[in-house]
Formats: structure tokens, C-alpha cells, sequence
């Protein structure tokens, strides 16, 4: 594929049952783990000594050096190194033991890869986590220092400001004084010079002594103004008062307040604008099937139009991914409407995430949605009882299996020469890495890739969409189930991007946690897929929580998901 993510985490194996050791390092290696392997504890403590491991997963019982001897002396040489034990002889003492030297966890055999991998995350996660709490706590006391330091300076600050301050008050209230004393003598001045103008008198003694006052308290107030002048730029070329920032503390709250507003109808902007898309995509595959049904030109330019505005609203891709993980179809909607109309806006849907998760760019991913859109316009060739009859025969897989050559034929016949080269790719939806796949049996660089993403996101809708016989997996079992019983079918880049992008406990969605307490998901980040915040809604014993409490699994290292609840199933918990 055309991105490989880096390592994310170097990894020791110890085991002296070669066959597993080597199963292991490859079912790691295949998720961009660094492993290195040791079939004994002699060997692994050669390897410990040669570079820094992250976690070193070791088997309890060996020939010469035990599972817990290994595990006590990794732990005083490194302590900063994470260790996993694996056995078929556990018991309850030594699980404590175990726990008790420094063990992260303790898995007996036989043990599930999946669980193994959930496992490793997790650890790895913590082993981040904490990475993370030093460096923080170190700029914490850096910030601190500094803090002190700034202190010290403001309060210095504050001080002199503080004689300016005192000096400006003193300066404003000589400035009242002296203006009412200049307006007072104005005005009897004023009122001399009239009664001399009506007795036709020369100025008086009295109108010269005023005008004297009036001379003198103008000077002064000139002097004044200079030197409040003076201090206003020395203001001008200091840092702010802690006076004046004080005072824009109201400002602060009001404009956060209207930021929030802002944010919320920015949000309800969104999800209005993406409602619009979602009906667009549902008209646009409406129209194309009726199209397609009876023979007429088919208006795929129109999948271009639509596909760059998902792309073009940031989150559009999650809201529409939680839209269609939560939609579910009632049994009048399980024939073409939701095997086809639905099913299709859904892959289009899972494969922009998964194009997400291996760096697509933008052109890339709008030619990738547009095929995904009109992958299965095939489909509605079938008789309509293979929708809705549950298990299906041999006669039927004959017939499902002819799907992607109508498609093609489709695509071909009745659509513009620039959209024909889709029929190309469509037409591989269901060929399989390992060669498995149909119409032709196609393996590896043989199959286009954006048949390959298209393929693991229909297989992911065909496991979380529920059928007659069945109810749809939750998210996270589903990619389970790929990844754990159809894993040389897709190819190991696609599997970790399905990892990240779609297994991903959605928000709302309802997970179990290792206290067994039930929670809702609230929040999630994609850094840490398997740790996203939560909010505890029953206890252990499924009793709910008088006030629910909300908990960040990435701040909380000892707790994590330890399964998912369907949302029917709550009450019955």
C-alpha cells in the first residue's frame, strides 16, 4: 500500500514453543510492532542487555530461566520496561506474585491473538501515558520557576505602578480643582465685563485681578497636563499594569461566552449541512439504481460533486461514521433499500476513514468515495428474495456472485467515457489478497487498490448490518472478526487502518469496562483508539450510578474497555 506507519513500540518475545514464538512475532510484526524473539530466558536476558525494549511478553514456564525470574530481574534492571506473562498453569498465588514483582498483566493459554494485541495496546498506551505525566510534571515545574520569577517581576511592577497610579489620581484631582477654579474666575469675569459694556466703563481693578487668577491657574494646569503627560508615555512603552489586565477580566468571560455560542451554532451548522449531504448521497444512489433498473444513462458525475463536500466540512466523516454504525434497518428496509441503497452510502462512508488512516490525498479520496458509491449497483439485479430470506443456498451464492459484472457491464453501457474507468475497480470489490476472492480468483498487486479498501469496508458493513438471521456486530467485534478469521484476505496496511479509523469505540456507543462497571463512550481520540473517555452509567452489580461519573481511560491506566453492550441489551445487564 501506498503508506506504512512507523513502529510503534519495541517488543521482546520469550518462549521455549518455537511454533508459537515465531506466530507470534509475525502476527505483531504484521501490526508494525519492532519484535525481537528469544526461545529461552538466558537469551532474552542477552537481548535485554543489547537495546531498550518497551514490553517484553514472556511464557511462565521455561527450562532454565522461569517466566517470574526473568520477570523480577527485568524489573530491577529495568524498570521502566513493561512485562506480560503467558501460561497454561496459572493459578491464583501466582497471579499475585506475579502483580506483586511489577507484572502489567497475566494471560493464561490458550489465549485469543485479538486479545493479546488489545492487551499490548493497552500496556503500551499506559507506557505512553506516563511518558507523558513526567514531561508534564517536568514543564510543570519549569512553568513553576518561571511562574515564581514572573512573581517576583509583576509584584516589583505592581508596586511602582502602583506610585504612578497614586501620583495620577493626585494629578487628576489637582486638574477638577484647578479647571472649577478657571471656570468660576471665567465667569466673573464674564459678568464684570458685561456690566462694563452696559455702563460703557473701562475694566476695573477687580476684572485685571481676576484675569490675573485666571493667567495663573492656566499655568498651572498647563504644568500639570505635561507632566501626566510625561507618565502616559511611559506607560505606552511598559508592559501592561496587573490593573489593567485585571480589568479585562469581564471582557475575557464575555467573549468566551459568545465564543461557546458561537461554537455551538457552528456545530448545529454542521450537522445540518452534513444532514443535507446525507439526502444528496440517498437521492444521488435512489436515482442511479432506478437508472441502472431500467437501462438509462446513469448520472455518476454527480458522485464527484457530493464526495468533496464530506471532505471539505472538518469531523464530516465521524458524524457521518456514528450515522451509520447507529442507523438501524427494520425488516420492510432489508431488501434493496438497505442492501444496497444503505449498504452503499455506508462503505463510501467507512472507506473516506480508512483513506484517512493511510494519508490519501485529497483527489485520491473523492475517486475512492465516488466508486465506493456505485460499487453494488449490481445488487439490484438479484432476485429480491435473496435479500430477505437469511441463508442463503448454492444457487443463490451462484447468482450473488455475478453481481460485480453487472456492475461493470453497467458502468460501461450507460455512464459518461469519463466515469467508465470505475467499472475497472468495482468490478475487484470482492477479489481477496489471498487469491480467494471472485469473479476471477485475483491476488495481491493484481487488484486495484481502491478495490481492496472498498472490499474491507463492505466486508466491515456486512458484519456490523443487521440481517434476518442475524443482529449486526458492534464496531469493535467486527474488526475482531476480520482481523482474526479473515486476515490473509486484506492486506496488513488495510487491517491496521480498520484498527484505528473503525474500530474505534464511537461516541455513544456502550462499552464494559475491566471493573465491570458500564459506561458510555463521551469523547474519543485517535491516538489512543482503545482509551477514549467515558461516562459510568451502571456499577459491577448493573445497578445505575445515582450521578453518573465521567472518566478519561487515557488518565486512568488501570482501567480499560474490556468488551461492548449493545444498547437493546442494556437493561438486561
Amino acid at each position: 500500500m501506498s503508506v506504512e506507519p512507523k513502529s510503534k513500540g519495541h517488543i521482546l518475545l520469550v518462549d521455549d514453543e518455537l511454533s508459537l514464538l515465531s506466530a507470534l512475532a509475525e502476527f505483531l510484526q504484521d501490526q508494525e510492532y519492532d519484535v525481537d524473539t528469544a526461545p529461552n530466558g538466558a537469551t532474552a536476558r542477552e537481548r535485554l542487555g543489547e537495546r531498550i525494549y518497551d514490553l517484553m511478553v514472556t511464557d511462565y514456564r521455561m527450562p532454565d530461566i522461569s517466566g517470574m525470574d526473568l520477570l523480577e530481574f527485568a524489573k530491577q534492571a529495568y524498570p521502566d520496561m513493561e512485562v506480560v506473562l503467558i501460561t497454561g498453569y496459572g493459578s491464583k498465588e501466582s497471579v499475585i506474585e506475579a502483580i506483586r514483582l511489577g507484572a502489567y498483566d497475566y494471560i493464561e493459554k490458550p489465549f485469543d491473538t485479538v486479545d493479546l494485541l488489545k492487551t499490548i495496546i493497552n500496556c503500551l498506551e499506559t507506557i505512553n501515558l506516563k511518558r507523558r505525566v513526567e514531561t508534564l510534571v517536568e514543564d510543570l515545574r519549569e512553568n513553576e520557576r518561571h511562574l515564581q520569577q514572573v512573581i517576583k517581576t509583576q509584584n516589583a511592577e505592581l508596586i511602582s505602578q502602583k506610585h504612578k497610579l497614586l501620583f495620577v489620581d493626585t494629578t487628576k484631582a489637582s486638574l477638577h480643582s484647578i479647571a472649577d477654579e478657571i471656570n468660576d474666575t471665567a465667569g466673573e469675569i464674564w459678568n464684570h465685563v458685561s456690566k462694563c459694556r452696559q455702563r460703557e466703563d473701562t475694566y476695573l481693578a477687580d476684572v485685571n485681578r481676576l484675569i490675573t487668577a485666571c493667567v495663573k491657574g492656566t499655568r498651572s494646569l498647563s504644568t500639570t497636563i505635561e507632566n501626566l503627560e510625561g507618565i502616559v508615555r511611559q506607560f505606552d512603552t511598559e508592559e501592561p499594569s496587573i490593573a489593567e489586565t485585571g480589568s479585562e477580566a469581564p471582557h475575557e468571560l464575555q467573549t468566551s461566552a459568545v465564543l461557546a455560542t458561537s461554537n455551538e451554532n457552528e456545530a448545529q451548522e454542521i450537522e445540518s449541512e452534513i444532514d443535507s449531504i446525507y439526502e444528496q448521497l440517498y437521492e444521488f444512489l435512489d436515482g442511479t439504481i432506478s437508472a441502472h433498473q431500467m437501462k438509462k444513462p446513469l448520472n455518476i458525475e454527480r458522485a464527484f460533486e457530493i464526495v468533496p463536500r464530506i471532505l471539505d466540512i472538518p469531523g464530516a466523516t465521524d458524524i457521518l461514521y456514528r450515522r451509520a454504525i447507529y442507523t438501524k434497518s427494520t425488516e420492510t428496509e432489508w431488501g434493496i433499500v438497505s442492501a444496497v441503497l444503505i449498504h452503499s452510502i455506508n462503505v463510501a462512508v467507512y472507506a473516506l476513514r480508512i483513506a484517512e488512516g493511510l494519508g490519501y490525498t485529497r483527489e485520491n479520496a473523492i475517486d475512492l468515495g465516488a466508486a465506493a458509491l456505485v460499487h453494488d449497483l449490481g445488487m439490484v439485479d438479484l432476485p429480491f428474495e435473496i435479500f430477505t430470506k437469511g441463508s442463503l443456498d448454492l444457487k443463490d451464492i451462484t447468482l450473488l456472485r455475478k453481481h460485480p459484472g453487472h456492475t461493470y457491464e453497467s458502468l460501461m453501457k450507460n455512464s459518461a467515457e469519463s466515469c467508465r474507468w470505475l467499472a475497472d475497480i468495482v468490478v475487484q470489490e470482492h477479489e481477496r489478497e489471498d487469491g480467494t476472492g471472485y469473479p476471477d480468483g485475483l491476488v495481491g498487486d493484481q487488484i486495484h487498490e481502491y478495490a481492496k479498501i472498498i472490499g474491507v469496508a463492505d466486508t466491515y458493513d456486512g458484519f456490523t448490518r443487521s440481517r434476518p438471521e442475524r443482529r449486526g456486530l458492534l464496531p469493535f467485534d467486527a474488526v475482531k472478526e476480520i482481523t482474526q478469521n479473515h486476515k490473509q484476505k486484506f492486506h496488513p496496511a488495510l487491517l491496521r487502518a480498520l484498527l484505528h479509523k473503525l474500530s474505534a469505540f464511537p461516541v455513544g456507543s456502550l462499552v464494559r469496562l475491566n471493573s465491570g462497571s458500564i459506561a458510555e463512550v463521551v469523547e474519543m481520540d485517535e491516538t489512543y483508539p482503545l482509551r477514549p473517555t467515558v461516562k459510568v452509567l451502571y456499577n459491577a452489580k448493573g445497578r445505575a450510578m445515582a450521578q453518573a461519573k465521567t472518566i478519561s481511560l487515557q488518565e486512568n491506566p488501570i482501567l480499560h474497555v474490556s468488551g461492548t453492550v449493545y444498547h437493546e441489551d442494556l437493561h438486561s445487564q
